[in-house]
C-alpha cells in the first residue's frame, strides 16, 4: 500500500485493508500540514527581522533571511508523530516515507505480538527503530506521561477499534500548539442514534436518530474533542471532517488561548428536532452582540410549524465550521499531482470537492428520502430539489455523507413548499390519492400536505445547476465492504508502560 508494505499472515494485529482511504488521506493531510506549519515558521522568522530592522525593511531582504535562516526553519517544522494504537505499524510506515520532513515517529499498541510484528514491518520496509519508534503500553498512559514531561508532539493520531473518546483527553494535552489532532470513530451505531446513553457516557451528547446523514455524529465528536480541549484552555479549528463508510475520520488543530476558550461555547448548540416532519431548529448556547456573546435566546414553540408534531432535542454538538476550504484545495492539489501515490485518489477527489462546497452551509443537512416520506410521496428527486433552491435565489450543495442528502441556506418552509410543489404538480396529472388512502395518513401528514404554500417554486432548468463529481459516490469494490474482526489473540494480561524515547527500565503489572 503506497510506499509501504506489511507481513501478517496470521492476523495476529489489527490489519484492515479497507482503511487504505483513510491512510491516503491521512498522509495527504499531515503532508499539508507540514507545508502549512513550514510557511509559519518562515513568516515568523521574517516577522523577526523586520521588527530588529525596523525602518531600515526592505522587501528584498526577504529572501536573505529565509536563506539565513533555512536550517532553522527545517528544524522547527520537523514533524514528531504518535500513533498511539499502531497494529501492524503500516500507517506509521506510510507517513515516514511519503511525508517530508519527519523527525520520528511512535509507533505504540497494547499488544506484545502487534509490536513484534511492527518491529518486523519496520525491518522490511528498510527502517530504522530510531525513525519509527515502538513501543508497547497503554495509549493513555503514554500521552499523558509525555505531557506532564512537556515532551510534545506536532502530530497526534487515534485510529482506534471503536470509540476514540478514551483518548481526547490525553491527545490534546500532549499535542503542541498549533499541533494536529487525526481522530478515527467506528463507533457509528453509537453516534448515529442506536444508542443514545452509550452516546453521552462516551462523549457528553445525545444523538438524533438517522435525521442528518451523520454530520451530527460528525459535531458530536468535535463537541467531545472542544469539550477535552477547553478543560487545558485550548481550542480546536477543524481543518477536515468526513464521515466515510462505516467510521468518521477528523483532522483539528489545537491552540492554546485562555481568551478564546471563554468565547467557545458560541459554536456550542442544542438541536430540537420535529417527532413528525424532517424540520430541526439549532439553538446555539451563546448570541454574538457588540460586547461579545451573552447566553442565547431560544424563541421556543410547543409544536412544529410545519406538522404539529411535538420536538425532541439532542446535542450539545459543534456548530462551527467543520470544513476549511483553504486546506482542501491544497489537498486536492496534492492527490492530483500525486495520483500513483494514492490508491484511492479517485474517491479522495470526488468526497473532497463536495466537503470543499458545503464548507459555508449552515450545520445539518436535509435528508431527501426521509423529507419525501414524512409527506407520503416520492415525486422528487435531488435534480428538481437543486433547481427548485437555484430558481428561488439560495444556495445549494450535496453532502459528502450520502448521495442522497443536501444542504441549503433557504428556510426550511421553502425546502416544504418545494415538495407540496412537486406533490401538487404529480396530481395535476395523475389526479388527487383516493379518500381511503388519505384516511391512512397520520395527522402529521395531513397538516404537512393540507398547508398552503407561501412560496412561487419553479422545476425549470437552472443556468447555475451543478452536476454531481464522477466517483464521489462509488460502489463498495467487494461484498461484506465494513470493519474487520477484532485480531485473533487475547487482549495482553500485562501492560508494560515505556517511555517512547529511552529504553526501558522497569516492568509495571497494570493496575
Amino acid at each position: 500500500e503506497g510506499t509501504a508494505s506489511t507481513l501478517d499472515p496470521t492476523n495476529k494485529a489489527f490489519f484492515n485493508p479497507i482503511q487504505e482511504f483513510n491512510r491516503d488521506l491521512s498522509v495527504a493531510a499531515i503532508t499539508i500540514y507540514q507545508r502549512i506549519l513550514k510557511k509559519e515558521w518562515e513568516d515568523r522568522m521574517v516577522n523577526k527581522a523586520k521588527r530588529q530592522a525596523k525602518k531600515e525593511w526592505k522587501e528584498e531582504m526577504k529572501k536573505t533571511v529565509l536563506k539565513n535562516e533555512q536550517e532553522t526553519i527545517k528544524k522547527k517544522s520537523s514533524l514528531k508523530i504518535i500513533e498511539g494504537l499502531s497494529a501492524t505499524g503500516l500507517r506509521s510506515i506510510r507517513y515516514f516515507n511519503e511525508i517530508p520532513n519527519v523527525n520520528h515517529i511512535v509507533a505504540n499498541d497494547l499488544e506484545e505480538e502487534a509490536v513484534e510484528i511492527i518491529k518486523k514491518n519496520i525491518a522490511n520496509n528498510n527502517l530504522t527503530e530510531e525513525q519509527i519508534r515502538p513501543s508497547k503500553g497503554d495509549c493513555n498512559f503514554l500521552l499523558h506521561r509525555l505531557a506532564s514531561e512537556n515532551r510534545l508532539y506536532d502530530v497526534i493520531d487515534l485510529d482506534p477499534y471503536g470509540t476514540a473518546s478514551p483518548f481526547l483527553d490525553g491527545s490534546v494535552q500532549c499535542v503542541k500548539n498549533g499541533g494536529l489532532l487525526c481522530v478515527t470513530c467506528t463507533d457509528m451505531a453509537v453516534l448515529a442514534g442506536n444508542n443514545p446513553g452509550t452516546c453521552f457516557a462516551k462523549y457528553g451528547s445525545v444523538p438524533l436518530r438517522g435525521k442528518y446523514f451523520n454530520e451530527m455524529a460528525l459535531r458530536i465528536v468535535l463537541h467531545a474533542i472542544q469539550q477535552s480541549a477547553s478543560r487545558y484552555k485550548k481550542y480546536i479549528v477543524p481543518m477536515l471532517s468526513l464521515q466515510i463508510d462505516y467510521y468518521l475520520r477528523v483532522f483539528v488543530r489545537v491552540y492554546h488561548s485562555p481568551k478564546h476558550v471563554k468565547t467557545i461555547y458560541q459554536k456550542i448548540a442544542n438541536v430540537f428536532q420535529c417527532g413528525g416532519c424532517p424540520y430541526y431548529h439549532v439553538a446555539p448556547l451563546a448570541d454574538e452582540n457588540s460586547k461579545g456573546p451573552k447566553a442565547g435566546r431560544f424563541d421556543g414553540f410547543s409544536n412544529c410549524p410545519e406538522c404539529q408534531s411535538r420536538f425532541r432535542m439532542g446535542g450539545p454538538i459543534y456548530t462551527g465550521s467543520i470544513q476549511d476550504v483553504s486546506f482542501i484545495e491544497d489537498l486536492m492539489k496534492l492527490i492530483k499531482s500525486n495520483q500513483s501515490q494514492f490508491g484511492t485518489h479517485r474517491r479522495c477527489l470526488g468526497m473532497l470537492e463536495i466537503a470543499k462546497q458545503e464548507a459555508s452551509f449552515p450545520p445539518l443537512c436535509f435528508n431527501l428520502p426521509y423529507l419525501c416520506a414524512a409527506f407520503k410521496t416520492a415525486e422528487l428527486n435531488l435534480t428538481d430539489v437543486q433547481n427548485a433552491i437555484l430558481n428561488g435565489s439560495f444556495a445549494f450543495s450535496r453532502v459528502h455523507c450520502h448521495e442522497n442528502g443536501f444542504k441549503t441556506n433557504a428556510p426550511h418552509s421553502f425546502v416544504f413548499n418545494i415538495v407540496r410543489a412537486a406533490i401538487k404538480r404529480y396530481e395535476d396529472i395523475h389526479g388527487p390519492p383516493s379518500e381511503k388512502r388519505k384516511r391512512k395518513y397520520a395527522d402529521s401528514v395531513r397538516h404537512l400536505r393540507e398547508k398552503a404554500s407561501t412560496n412561487d417554486i419553479s422545476f425549470d432548468h437552472h443556468s447555475n445547476f451543478h452536476r454531481l463529481q464522477p466517483g464521489s459516490f462509488l460502489p463498495n469494490p467487494e461484498a461484506n465492504w465494513g470493519p474487520q474482526a477484532r485480531p485473533s489473540n487475547k487482549k495482553a494480561q500485562q501492560v508494560f508502560r515505556r517511555d517512547p524515547l529511552e529504553p526501558p527500565t522497569k516492568k509495571f503489572k497494570s493496575q
